[in-house]
């Protein structure tokens, strides 16, 4: 995917859309800026009031196979980022970290979720077999997002949150990660968006990656 190419929205808006770019980190930390607080809460499970040059420069990095995100882009100013979806995972794994942002105007007008099934189609390629992700309880868009992309999907709840997990095959993610399991893979954190960005915030779980997903949107 080397060109923009577009999303067209259930509204008829077209959205353009590409691979982020190294230049995108202050693209990045305008879009943290004009984000609500809750949406934050949301995203990151945790207040976070500013995104760092260190961590901008991070999330607008990937390599293309085992880091790969994609951008929105503002259809009146394309120099703005109004989503970001975003995988990660360590070499040779094939669970990846999924996580995502959404600006608060664009929510609820599906442009998350036209953008996640366009990130799942790049991953495929690369060869993620599943994507995972905690998420509040309270955040009933991401979960619906999650669990209306007509892939397997489970999930399991702790202390009021919900880790989910997506298999982008037609392979049940918990057969998958039973065989990950016998074959000496574990789950751990693959340092994605979610996880870079939670240095200010540390795991409570030892047991089980942790992501922080934004709200976005059913499309």
């Amino acid at each position: 995917m080397n060109k923009d190419q577009t999303l067209t929205l259930p509204s008829g808006i077209e959205i353009p859309f590409r691979v982020v770019r190294p230049g995108d980190a202050p693209a990045l930390q305008r879009l943290h800026a004009r984000c609500s607080e809750r949406t934050i809460y949301l995203r990151f499970l945790g207040p976070m009031k500013k995104l760092s040059d260190e961590q901008a420069r991070y999330f607008a990095s990937t390599d293309g196979v085992d880091h790969f995100g994609l951008v929105a882009l503002d259809p009146q100013d394309p120099n703005e980022i109004i989503a970001v979806v975003r995988y990660a995972r360590k070499p040779g794994n094939e669970r990846a970290e999924y996580a995502a942002l959404v600006e608060d105007g664009w929510q609820g007008r599906g442009v998350g979720a036209a953008l996640t099934h366009r990130l799942i189609d790049e991953a495929r390629g690369n060869g993620v077999g599943s994507f995972y992700a905690l998420v509040k309880g309270g955040n009933k868009r991401m979960l619906s997002v999650l669990r209306h992309l007509d892939l397997p999907e489970r999930e399991r709840v702790e202390d009021g949150e919900r880790m989910v997990e997506i298999g982008l095959s037609s392979e049940d993610p918990q057969t998958r990660a039973r065989s990950a399991s016998c074959s000496g893979g574990r789950p751990t954190s693959s340092t994605g968006y979610a996880d870079a960005a939670g240095a200010a915030s540390q795991s409570r779980r030892t047991h089980l990656p942790r992501t922080r997903v934004e709200d976005v949107q059913r499309g």
